[in-house]
């Protein structure tokens, strides 16, 4: 679904019923025609009042920059049945009542997960299992976003498709020029280009949203929004001979933060497209490290002979050939 798409939406940031919550464990909802959803108590009877909104940031919580939605339509279930007691639909605001429920025990269903197109679904419901006593009020966060899947499962998932994932970022998103950022989880790896939104520094945890896409044959997440989640540690990087490392292990390394150690640097240092560029070997084979030149770091104790450590990220060539790039000066060990 096009985000910008009028009709199933309300006023953006416009989350109302969030400033009643506190007020729900005394109140009742009755719906008035010119304040929206009015709170009155009515003793005997009991209600089940909720919110239906956009989750732009990934967090399956309201607020922020998340939307409220409209025309959504949800039923209230007998629980353990399919016997619909009673529908509602989200209103302008994304609020909906069900009024005059009898005790027991419900479930809140959106039966028609269709209707918002893309890869957009229900991703939470955040109490879909409802107790009503007598005088109850219980209140029910509708949550409609893209799936969210871990980084081995987004490299599996078809081209097109706008998913969440969520990592630890392996380097700075203003490192290289094309504003790629690898990233990692307890899975594997994946790359995030183009990457959109605040910085983000590596070490940081962050969610992106952003399509599946494939670039140079390896799986990647295009044009990813960044949303900041903490700050965790610089991450630590997986060692490995330059043989390795030059095939990413089989592909199986992609995008990951690698080290070689007591490689020499070849007799062919050379710059191509700004990029400084040099083989080094530790004997297993050779792989090739490159020094970005948006990443503003020192080429000239890089020459032939010199025996070096490497840290770096490792970036796809296409036909099973990665190549090494350091994300900072502090990434080369002259030895």
């Amino acid at each position: 679904m096009n985000e910008t798409r009028q009709g199933r939406k309300g006023s953006k940031g416009r989350l109302p019923l969030l400033r009643m919550l506190p007020l729900l464990p005394f109140l009742s909802f009755l719906p008035s025609c010119s304040e929206g959803i009015r709170l009155v108590t009515i003793p005997g009877q009991s209600f089940v009042a909720g919110l239906v909104y956009l989750d732009r940031d990934g967090n399956r919580e309201p607020g922020g920059p998340d939307e409220a939605l409209q025309d959504v339509g949800v039923r209230l279930l007998v629980a353990g049945t399919l016997d619909t007691l009673s529908r509602a639909t989200s209103d302008a605001n994304g609020e909906f009542v069900f009024g005059a429920v009898p005790v027991g025990r419900y479930t809140i269903v959106v039966p028609d997960a269709t209707i918002f197109g893309d890869s957009l679904q229900v991703v939470r419901i955040d109490t879909a299992d409802v107790s009503l006593g007598m005088d109850d009020t219980s209140f029910v966060n509708v949550s409609v976003s893209f799936p969210s899947y871990t980084l081995a499962d987004a490299r599996t998932r078809p081209l097109g498709e706008k998913i969440f994932v969520e990592g630890l970022a392996l380097n700075n998103s203003s490192t290289f020029g094309d504003s790629t950022v690898h990233l990692r989880d307890t899975t594997g790896a994946i790359r995030i280009t183009g990457a959109r939104g605040p910085l983000v520094a590596g070490g940081d945890s962050a969610r992106f949203l952003g399509k599946v896409a494939a670039l140079n044959g390896q799986p990647v997440i295009e044009s990813g929004q960044a949303t900041l989640i903490q700050i965790v540690g610089l991450p630590v990087a997986i060692r490995v001979t330059t043989a390795e490392a030059a095939s990413a292990s089989g592909g199986a390394l992609d995008a990951e933060l690698i080290r070689i150690v007591d490689g020499t640097i070849a007799n062919d240092t050379t710059t191509v497209n700004g990029n400084y560029q040099f083989t080094v070997d530790d004997g297993s084979g050779p792989v090739l490290v490159v020094l970005d030149q948006d990443a503003s770091l020192t080429r000239t104790p890089y020459v032939p002979g010199v025996l070096i450590d490497a840290t770096g990220v490792l970036v796809p060539e296409g036909a099973g050939v990665w190549v090494l790039k350091p994300r900072n000066n502090g990434d080369l060990v002259v030895k």
